[in-house]
């Protein structure tokens, strides 16, 4: 499975930029945007791994997708797995076609 390409931002980005007053004192914190990226890609991935439903439920290609993308098909009762994140091809676990 090649899964999401995922990249958590370089050590050196912060994670926050702090905002402050003319005198120094900080008065607000706000997470960088690309921190925002990375944790919404991270929910995004989190939610996907918990879907299940109808054969005809599963995620389309209007959807994030990506190969090895699991959903577990409830009309089948088994986990199937996005075999070309392009295509609605979907394998279970044995390689079978589903």
């Amino acid at each position: 499975m090649a899964g999401p390409n995922v990249q958590m931002p370089g050590n050196a980005t912060p994670m926050v930029d702090l905002v402050r007053d003319d005198d120094g004192n900080i008065i607000d914190v706000r997470l960088r945007p690309e921190w925002v990226a990375y944790f919404a890609t991270i929910a995004q991935i989190a939610f996907a791994a918990t879907r299940s439903g109808s054969t005809s439920a599963r995620p389309d290609s209007n959807m994030l997708r990506w190969i090895g993308m699991p959903y577990f098909d409830q009309q089948i009762g088994k986990e199937v797995f996005l075999k070309y994140s392009t295509s609605n091809v979907w394998v279970t676990s044995d390689g079978t076609v589903s």
